[in-house]
C-alpha cells in the first residue's frame, strides 16, 4: 500500500471520529450549561438537545473532510484530536460517577420511617393535624374542628436513638402539646371578624412543637394586647401561603378585615418548596404522557441526571465538598455510642449537643449563584408582586419576618460544623424583594445574633424554634413593628 492510500485510509477513519468527538463534547457541555437554564430566552429540552447533537455530528464529518482535503492538518493529527475529545468526555463522565458514589458513601443508610412503625413513642410529624386542599389551587388548610394532644419528641427522633446514653441524657426530651384546629382549619381561637392583625407562614408560624400560646404569634398577641389570627400551615411555601390568603379574602368577604399581615419567610426550605399553580387530584383521571415508560422518557431522565450529577454543575452551584486531611476524622457526626444517625450530631461547649438537618446545612452553605439561578427564583418574585397587589386591593400593610435556619444561626458555634456561606443569600434576596414591594422587614437572623452563641433557640431534636426561640422572636417583632412605632 502506497503513502497516498495510507493517508486516504486514515482520512476515512478520522472523519467519523471527529464528528463523534464534536457531538460528544457538545452533548455533555450543552447538557451541563444550557439545558434547564432559566436565564436563556428559550428552553432547551430533549428534542432540541438531540437535534443539536446530530447537527454537530454532521458538522464534524464535513469539517474533517475539508481539513484533510485542504491539507490544513494531517489526517493523523485529526484522528489524535478526535480521540482526545472523546477521552475528555469519558473522563468527565467517570469523574461525575465517582463523585456521586462518594456522596452516596457519606450518606446514612438508616430507614427511620420504617423503624417508627415498631415504636410506641410519638414524634412531632405523627401528631400534627392533617391538611387538605379546598380547591385545585395549590394551597391547603387543616381539616377543621380537630383537637390532638400528646408528649412529643422532635422530628429528628428515631427509636434507635434511645440506645445512646448521650442522646437520652442531652438531646432527647418530650414536650407536652395540645393542638386545636378551628372550624376554618386554622390553629386559632379568635373570631376572625374581630381581628385586624394576621400572621402568615409555615410551621414556624403555626408553632411547631409548642402550644399555641407559646408560639411567637401567641406570645406577640399577649405582648401587644391585641388579637392576632394565626394562618400558619406547616409545610407551606410562600406561594401556597399567598394562595391561602387570596382564598380566605375571597371566602370571608366583609367578615375579614386585615389591617396588618405578619408574613414569616423561613430560610431553611422556603425557596425549595412547591410553587406550582394547581394540585393534581388523585381521584380524577390524569393525562398520561405519551412517552411514559418509553425510551424517550428514559432519555429525558438521563439528560436531567447528566446535568444534576456533573461535577462542573456542582462547582457552579458551590456544592462540591471534599473531606480534607484537616477534617477531624476521629469524630463521625452520623454515629454516637455505636448508634447510626440519620441527622448529624454536633457538640458546642456553650450550647451542648444538637442534631442538625444535613439538607438545611447544605443549603446554608450554598453560594449566591445558587439563589440567583434557582428554578423557583422567578416564581418567588411573582409571589411578592402578587402580595403587593393584594395588599393594595384590600388595604393592608405587610411586614416580612425573615427566620434563619438553625444551621445558619447556631452552626458556627458547634465543633467541626460544615462550612456555611458568609451571607444568608436567600434571606438577602427576600429582603430585596420586600424592599421593592415597600414591605416592612424584620431580619431575625441579624437580631438574634447576640443570643446565637450563648443560648439554644431551636429544639435539640428538631429544626424549629424552641420555647425560648419563639419568645425571643416575639419580643423582637414587638419591638421592631409595634413598640418603635407606638
Amino acid at each position: 500500500m502506497n503513502v497516498k492510500d495510507s493517508a486516504q485510509n486514515r482520512f476515512v477513519k478520522g472523519r467519523p471520529t471527529l464528528g463523534l468527538a464534536l457531538a460528544s463534547i457538545w452533548a455533555y457541555f450543552s447538557a451541563v450549561f444550557l439545558v434547564g437554564e432559566p436565564s436563556l430566552p428559550f428552553a432547551i429540552g430533549l428534542w432540541l438537545w438531540l437535534l443539536s447533537i446530530v447537527v454537530f455530528l454532521l458538522i464534524g464529518n464535513l469539517l474533517s473532510a475539508w481539513v484533510v482535503r485542504s491539507k490544513v492538518l494531517p489526517a493523523a493529527q485529526l484522528v489524535n484530536f478526535s480521540l482526545f475529545g472523546v477521552m475528555l468526555i469519558v473522563c468527565l463522565g467517570v469523574l461525575d460517577i465517582t463523585y456521586s458514589m462518594y456522596i452516596n458513601s457519606m450518606a446514612s443508610g438508616v430507614d427511620s420511617t420504617r423503624s417508627r412503625l415498631f415504636d410506641e413513642n410519638v414524634w412531632a410529624g405523627e401528631l400534627y393535624p392533617k391538611i387538605y386542599y379546598p380547591t385545585e389551587r395549590n394551597f391547603a388548610v387543616h381539616k377543621p374542628n380537630v383537637t390532638v394532644s400528646g408528649n412529643l419528641f422532635g422530628n429528628f427522633y428515631s427509636e434507635s436513638m434511645l440506645d445512646s446514653p448521650t442522646l437520652v441524657s442531652s438531646v432527647l426530651k418530650k414536650y407536652p402539646i395540645t393542638i386545636r384546629i378551628n372550624e376554618l382549619g386554622f390553629r386559632d381561637s379568635n373570631k376572625i371578624d374581630d381581628v385586624e392583625i394576621f400572621s402568615l407562614g409555615d410551621s414556624f408560624t403555626f408553632g411547631w412543637g409548642v402550644n399555641a400560646s407559646e408560639s411567637w404569634s401567641g406570645l406577640l398577641e399577649s405582648g401587644i394586647g391585641r388579637p392576632i389570627y394565626n394562618l400558619g400551615i406547616h409545610d407551606a411555601s410562600p406561594k401556597q401561603e399567598l394562595e391561602l390568603l387570596k382564598y380566605l379574602l375571597e371566602q370571608q368577604g366583609a367578615n375579614i378585615r386585615i389591617r396588618r399581615l405578619l408574613w414569616m419567610i423561613y430560610e431553611g426550605n422556603d425557596l425549595e418548596d412547591d410553587y406550582s399553580e394547581v394540585v393534581q387530584r388523585h381521584d380524577t383521571p390524569a393525562t398520561v404522557s405519551l412517552t411514559k415508560g418509553t425510551l424517550i422518557e428514559a432519555m429525558e431522565r438521563l439528560l436531567r441526571t447528566i446535568k444534576r450529577q456533573s461535577v462542573i454543575h456542582r462547582l457552579r452551584q458551590g456544592a462540591v465538598k471534599w473531606k480534607t486531611q484537616t477534617d477531624d476524622e476521629s469524630v463521625d457526626p452520623y454515629s454516637v455510642d455505636g448508634v447510626s444517625l440519620v441527622y448529624p450530631l454536633y457538640y458546642s461547649e456553650q450550647l451542648g449537643s444538637r442534631l442538625f438537618s444535613g439538607w438545611y446545612t447544605d443549603l446554608a452553605g450554598e453560594s449566591a449563584s445558587y439563589v440567583e439561578n434557582h428554578w423557583n427564583r422567578a416564581a418567588l418574585e411573582a409571589v411578592f408582586r402578587d402580595m403587593k397587589s393584594l395588599a393594595i386591593e384590600y388595604d393592608f400593610e405587610v411586614a416580612v419576618i425573615m427566620a434563619p435556619s438553625a444551621s445558619r444561626l447556631h452552626g458556627p458555634y458547634f465543633e467541626s460544623f460544615p462550612e456555611i456561606s458568609g451571607r444568608p443569600h436567600f434571606l438577602d434576596f427576600v429582603s430585596d424583594l420586600a424592599d421593592s414591594a415597600n414591605f416592612e422587614t424584620v431580619n431575625l437572623y441579624e437580631l438574634l445574633q447576640p443570643h446565637a452563641g450563648t443560648e439554644l433557640l431551636y429544639f435539640r431534636d428538631d429544626d424549629h424554634f424552641n420555647h425560648r426561640g419563639n419568645a425571643l422572636a416575639a419580643e423582637i417583632i414587638q419591638q421592631e413593628l409595634f413598640t418603635k412605632q407606638d
